[in-house]
């Protein structure tokens, strides 16, 4: 039988899908209500995601080397609840899907377009080597972030996403959980700056590594209270971290290697319990 015409029992609660030949899936995986954990692997031929948003209990979506461009919603169909977009999903890793360049949905409210608030539950965002990708929905609830070998479009421009919606509805936006930034292999990263998002007062830990444009990192931030490790590696055009910024009563930890043109650090850095300077010939001149 057909994968298309698999009739999976109602209680199914997880399933894992590799090396499926098709272009698309058969209806019956929008319908597994009950299912908690999805992985979607190796779907080289597939070109069009099934449509996922409405599944209530889905916590756990895998998704790697499945060739589609874009994101199936459910926002054309006629029982579409908005308010049911991905309600549950908790973790999602997105790996090695080099043609997908957005996964974003907006409705049209008296004329105007309105982002809906999705995500309300994504605590864990992991995105590697999908270069293509440019737009995520929203993540206020979101603690984890990770890009490996992406652009750093799709986080940038989820950020002005929220600081948009917000003016919408004059609210203030924030990611005040987000408890650790790891971006490794990103060369379209200039600036990592959140000017706007609020607070980040739950930061912990950041770890940059081979971003060889970045330039500045989380300039305009008010408060990092929380933060206790800064990890920043093989960035050769970083001239600046955390300029203007002086209060970090939880800093602990600090390891900065190869990054020749970092000119300035903050004063701060200096005093915590561990503090590693490694191939930076003019910090080390200072």
């Amino acid at each position: 039988m057909a994968i298309e015409g698999l009739q999976p029992p109602s209680n199914l609660k997880v399933l894992s899908v590799s090396y499926f030949m098709g272009v698309r899936f058969g209806g019956w995986l929008s319908s597994l209500d009950n299912l908690v954990k999805l992985y979607l692997y190796r779907c080289k031929k597939c070109h069009y995601f099934p449509k996922l948003d409405q599944l209530r209990s889905l916590e756990e979506l895998y998704i790697g080397e499945v060739e589609a461009e874009y994101m199936c919603s459910s926002a054309e169909d006629d029982d579409f609840d908005a308010n049911l977009f991905f309600p549950s999903l908790v973790t999602l890793k997105i790996r090695y899907c080099f043609n997908l360049k957005w996964w974003w949905w907006k409705k049209e409210v008296d004329g105007n377009n309105e982002f809906v608030r999705s995500f309300p539950r994504l605590s864990n965002l992991e995105i590697e080597m999908s270069h293509h990708l440019t737009s995520m929905p929203l993540f206020p609830s979101i603690e984890e972030v990770t890009l490996i070998g992406t652009s750093s479009m799709a986080l940038e421009e989820t950020f002005k996403m929220m600081r948009g919606s917000s003016k919408a509805h004059n609210t203030h936006p924030n990611i005040s959980l987000l408890r650790s930034i790891v971006i490794r292999s990103c060369p379209s990263l200039t600036s990592l700056t959140m000017e706007g998002i609020g607070n980040l007062t739950s930061l912990e830990f950041i770890f940059i590594e081979n971003c060889s444009n970045l330039t500045s990192l989380l300039e305009g931030i008010d408060n990092l209270a929380s933060l206790r490790t800064v990890c920043i590696q093989h960035c050769h055009n970083l001239t600046s971290i955390l300029e203007g910024i002086d209060n970090f009563p939880s800093l602990e930890s600090i390891h900065i290697d190869a990054c020749p043109n970092l000119t300035s650090i903050p004063d701060n850095f200096r005093k915590v319990k561990h503090f590693s300077i490694i191939r930076c010939p003019k910090l080390e001149e200072t």
